[in-house]
């Protein structure tokens, strides 16, 4: 009964997910999923929050690094590794 009153939207994802580019979805989750286990640990282990305000500066703090992290990593960090392998496809024979 349940499952026949959800959309149909809900239940293919997949023609959703398949949308969107894997060099895009992947690296942006990794980084998504990354930044916020590590701007959890640091605003605990730094006391680097706003007294009995601790969820809203995480946030903060999280979006702060995200806001660096991901284009860092799409307009600089990607590009040089696509080079370095182009470069290394050129200059050696892999077998």
């Amino acid at each position: 009964m349940f499952i026949q009153s959800i959309p149909f939207y809900f239940i293919n994802k997949s023609q959703w997910l398949s949308n969107i580019s894997k060099d895009i979805s992947f690296p942006l989750l990794v980084i998504i999923f990354n930044s916020t286990i590590i701007m959890a640990i640091s605003t605990y282990l730094t006391h680097n929050y706003i007294e009995n305000h601790f969820f809203i500066s995480y946030l903060i703090n999280w979006s702060r690094s995200a806001i660096v992290a991901i284009p860092l990593f799409f307009f600089v960090v990607q590009p040089l590794i696509h080079r370095l392998f182009n470069w290394l496809k050129s200059h050696h024979k892999f077998q």
